[in-house]
Formats: structure tokens, C-alpha cells, sequence
């Protein structure tokens, strides 16, 4: 029976994988309309339930939403996750620490009056607003962070807080009890008042063949951060289209970029290859074993290489995030690279050491010496999954304090988001009016600035249904139906002269171009490409466009 259960667990979760990839499924519904886009979906009057806390220095609003990580669907609390990022010191299960704040640039804080301070820090607003390094060299005080959820089998049999939260905690004493609340409120329609509760599977992940003796896992997920070792300019967000907000608002697509239900992909339309900017920010991002961990995993006698390193062979560090490996030896499809996932381009995978970490087993068998020996290797690991949530950008206001006032942390604040400005003593007295400097979706009108919005927190999060084929279907069809008809295509086919070498016989290959590959092609720049799989094997390419051989 426990067999059973376990294969059909199995089961369902390679279901739910082939149906979409790793992402936000829903986040929680208001009012319903008429018409089913008027409910909500990934996005209601917010992209992902994200909101603003700023009255806390760390607090990044965030309500519940619906997830599905590696085919795990799962439902967490209301976040309100904090700016912490994975030790830098320990190794220690789950410690974490402080992001740094950006300080306050000296051409600020030598200014001899407020007013002139004022003056000064507004330029380097208007410098980062209008992504201008002639202004005031703004990349050292404007510092990106990456906000990401992470999920694992744990083997903890008592009820541990994913992460910390100044607002929100889970409602149980007990993984039992907690299963319980999510069941009741789930079969009555009811809903937790204070958002504390989660669904959270509990799982067989082994069944001992002979004693019939059952391990369980649990599935938890934590909120972190990571600083990002380099400047990410704001060209490289592009927005996404949402029509089910923008038909029921009436907004058009510039005007939907300035409401909190804007989200966004970041890549950077010049890089080639199988690399992106998230690909470089995840490789900085360690799993359970935080940061200075180094595991090079072998999956059945076979290495893993870092596909950073077009050119030669560098072990992967699976002790941090990648969505994407490569071998020495191609694969049956014939490709040297490989995702970590079937076909999940949203996945990010690392592996960790961690003994509170369910550990997970195989065995592989190959026939070796003209197949009269049966050769079997082991194959072990424990790993997390991550997705990105949003990129953060931290500001000097997040250390500035020119009245030298007292900070007070109580918590006395209501449960929504914070007030646009009050009125407080500074220590001499003086009646000071302030606003919260926390972070928020976007800052309020500065003088002097542009009467445009300055937005802080860019959502990134991938939304599962977006991986399944129904959904590529219909992202291809927007492009055709609200693309001009003189628009650009997408990508460029080219097809190679036949080859009649035998093995494998008369053949021939074709490979794609993005447009914006195709572009720099055009402009005397080299790109490599893997050809598509013809006869069983395929070929990486470097081209280049030689205008007198075209």
C-alpha cells in the first residue's frame, strides 16, 4: 500500500511538471466579475500580492500566493519577508544575516546645511531615474539585491518557521496541526483572518523493501536576498503583458508599468550563449550550505561542468544555484548542455550536505565487458530548488538620517501599509514632518526629479502556467495579433548545406538565431549556436555574417 502511494505521488508530481514550469500559480481572489479574467489570477491590483511595508526598515510586503517549485505545489503564508541573505560566516542550517545598507554618499553628508543636503541627494536620485553616471556616479550608492524562494524535502519532525517576518508567523504548534487549519479552511471556503496559514505537503520518500518501515519528508520554503555583485541597469527589465489586467482596467500596456501590477523578465538583450544575468546571479547564491560551500556532484559516475566555461572543462559548484550543466560526453540527443530540470527554463537547482535535508537515492546498472557483467553505481543527493521573486533596488535612504532621529521599534502599526507622512521630535524638540524610508514599490514625487515614479521593487517571479504548451500558444499569438505588421520576427532559421558522409548518411541541419542575435550577427559580431538534432546528433557552431561571401 505505502509502495503504492508513493508511486502515485510520483506520478502526480511528474503531472503537474509537464503542465507547467516552476512559478506563482495564483495569488489570493477579491471580488469576482462577470467575466473570468476579472478575478484574480498572478496578478490582481498587484503583481503577486506585493505591497509596502515601509514603516519597517527590512519588512518587504508580500501576501500569500500558490507556487509550484520542481512540481511541488504548495500555497505559503502572507510573507512579509525580511532583507536577510544566507550566512557568509557560518554554515550552520538556515543562518542567515543582515544585508548591508548602502551609505549615505559623502557629497551628501558634507554639505553644511539640511538644505543643501536635500539638494544634493536629489541629484543622485535624478541620476539613478534617469540612468545617468554623468549626473552623479549613482551604481555605488543604488545597490540591487535578489529576492528568491527556496524549497525543500526536509526530515524535521517538529514545525519550523520558514523564515523570520516582523508581521506574520505560521498559526500551529505542529506539522499535524498545521495540515489540519489548511484542511478546514480549504473544505469550508473560510479564510485565515491574520494569513498565517500555509499548505505545506508532507510526503513518503521511502519505503524500506523489507521491514516496510516509511520515511517521511516535509516540504518548507524560506524568503531570502542576495546582494548582486554588479549593477543592473533598468533597460534589462522588460515588461511583461498581462492582458487579464489591462482589459478589465483599461490600461495600456506604458500605463500598466506604472501600477504595482507590472511585472517584468530581466535579461540582457546583448548576451549569447546559454548564460543570462540570472544565470549569474544564482551562481553567487548557495543553497542550504550558505555561502563558501563546494560540492561537485556526480551523478552516476559522470561530472557535471560549469557551462559558464564555454571553453573548458570547470567542475560545477552544485553547492550554489544553476539552472543548467554540461558534460564531457554528449547525450543521447547528442547535446553536451543540459537543464536541470526536462524542460523547466525557471528552475534553479543546488545541492547541499545538510542532514536536515531529505536525502533522495537511485541506482543505475549498465552492462559492461560484451554484457556479461551487470556494473550498478549509487546515486545520492539532497538538494533545494529556488525561484527569483523580485529585484530590489536599496537606496541611501535606508541609512540617512539627517534629523538624527530616535528610532523606535514598536509595533504599533496597522496591518496595511504605512501613512504618507507624520509628524515627530528630533532631539532638540523640533517638531520634524517625515515619511517612511523603507522600501517601497515605488518612492513618492521627488522635486526637482521628473514627475515620472522612481520604482524600487521589480517582480521577476516566472508564473507556472506560462511553461505549459497551451500558454506558449497563446504568447505567440499575442505577438502576432498586437504586433505591428511590419514588426521584426522573433528569430531567424537557417538551414546547412546537405553532407552525404557516411556515417551517418545524406543529412542536413538547421539552427535558430534570435532577431537580436541576428542583429549583432549582421553587425560583424560572432555568435554560437547548437544546431537542432538530425541523425541522432547535433553541432556547436561559432558563425559570423562575411558580406562579401553572402
Amino acid at each position: 500500500m505505502s509502495c503504492s502511494h508513493l508511486l502515485f505521488k510520483v506520478h502526480l508530481l511528474f503531472r503537474i511538471r509537464t503542465e507547467g514550469s516552476s512559478g506563482v500559480t495564483l495569488i489570493r481572489g477579491g471580488k469576482p466579475g462577470f467575466k473570468n479574467y476579472e478575478s484574480a489570477s498572478h496578478v490582481s491590483s498587484s503583481a503577486f500580492s506585493i505591497h509596502d511595508h515601509s514603516n519597517y526598515d527590512r519588512t518587504i510586503g508580500q501576501g500569500e500566493f500558490g507556487v509550484v517549485l520542481n512540481g511541488v505545489p504548495f500555497r505559503t503564508r502572507h510573507n512579509d519577508y525580511k532583507l536577510v541573505m544566507a550566512s557568509r560566516h557560518s554554515m550552520e542550517y538556515h543562518d542567515v544575516e543582515d544585508i548591508p545598507f548602502p551609505g549615505v554618499p559623502p557629497e551628501v553628508i558634507n554639505k553644511s546645511t539640511l538644505e543643501e543636503q536635500i539638494v544634493e541627494m536629489r541629484e543622485w536620485f535624478r541620476a539613478f531615474h534617469n540612468q545617468d553616471r554623468g549626473i552623479r556616479d549613482y551604481t555605488q550608492y543604488f545597490k540591487p539585491v535578489l529576492c528568491y524562494l527556496e524549497g525543500a524535502w526536509t526530515l524535521d519532525e517538529s514545525i519550523q518557521e520558514p523564515f523570520a517576518s516582523d508581521r506574520h508567523s505560521l498559526d500551529a504548534t505542529s506539522w499535524m496541526e498545521l495540515h489540519k487549519r489548511y484542511r478546514f479552511f480549504a473544505l469550508s471556503g473560510a479564510k485565515s483572518r491574520q494569513e498565517n496559514n500555509a499548505f505545506l505537503p508532507r510526503e513518503i520518500v521511502s519505503v524500506n523493501i523489507t521491514t516496510g518501515e516509511l520515511q517521511f519528508a516535509q516540504w518548507n520554503y524560506r524568503i531570502l536576498c542576495s546582494p548582486v555583485e554588479f549593477d543592473i541597469p533598468l533597460s534589462h527589465f522588460h515588461q511583461e503583458d498581462d492582458l487579464t489586467f489591462r482589459v478589465r482596467t483599461n490600461h495600456s500596456l506604458a500605463g500598466t508599468e506604472w501600477t504595482r501590477a507590472a511585472r517584468f523578465k530581466l535579461y540582457d538583450t546583448t548576451r549569447k550563449g546559454n548564460g543570462q544575468l540570472l544565470d549569474d546571479i544564482f551562481s553567487s547564491i548557495p543553497g542550504k550550505n550558505n555561502h563558501g560551500g563546494n560540492l561537485s556532484l556526480t551523478v552516476f559516475g559522470e561530472h557535471m561542468y560549469d557551462p559558464a566555461y564555454t571553453d573548458s572543462e570547470v567542475l560545477l559548484n552544485s553547492a550554489y544555484y544553476h539552472r543548467s550543466y554540461k558534460t564531457i560526453q554528449p547525450g543521447a540527443g547528442g547535446g553536451e548542455f543540459a537543464e536541470l530540470g526536462f524542460n523547466d527554463g525557471n528552475l534553479w537547482t543546488a545541492m547541499t550536505t545538510q542532514s536536515r535535508v531529505a536525502p533522495f537515492e537511485a541506482e543505475e546498472c549498465n552492462f559492461v565487458e560484451r554484457k556479461s557483467v551487470r556494473h550498478c553505481q549509487d546515486g545520492h543527493l539532497r538538494v533545494s530548488y529556488a525561484i527569483p521573486l523580485e529585484v530590489i533596488y536599496l537606496s541611501p535612504l535606508l541609512s540617512w538620517n539627517p534629523y538624527n532621529l530616535v528610532l523606535h521599534n514598536d509595533k504599533r502599526d496597522p496591518a496595511d501599509t504605512v501613512r504618507d507622512e507624520m509628524l515627530v521630535l528630533d532631539p532638540e524638540g523640533k517638531v520634524r514632518r517625515v515619511t517612511a524610508s523603507g522600501t517601497r514599490i515605488f518612492l513618492p514625487e521627488i522635486p526637482g526629479v521628473g514627475k515620472i515614479k522612481i520604482r524600487m521593487r521589480y517582480p521577476i517571479a516566472p508564473v507556472y502556467g506560462v511553461g505549459s504548451s497551451v500558454w506558449k500558444e497563446l504568447n505567440a499569438l499575442k505577438d502576432k495579433l498586437l504586433g505591428s505588421t511590419g514588426s521584426q520576427p522573433s528569430s531567424v532559421v537557417f538551414q546547412m548545406s546537405p553532407t552525404n558522409v557516411d556515417p551517418p548518411d545524406d543529412h542536413t541541419h538547421k539552427f535558430t538565431v534570435a532577431y537580436q542575435d541576428f542583429s549583432h550577427l549582421l553587425a560583424g559580431q560572432k555568435i554560437n549556436v547548437t544546431t537542432e538534432e538530425t541523425q541522432g546528433h547535433t553541432h556547436n557552431l561559432t558563425i559570423e555574417f562575411v558580406p562579401q561571401k553572402k
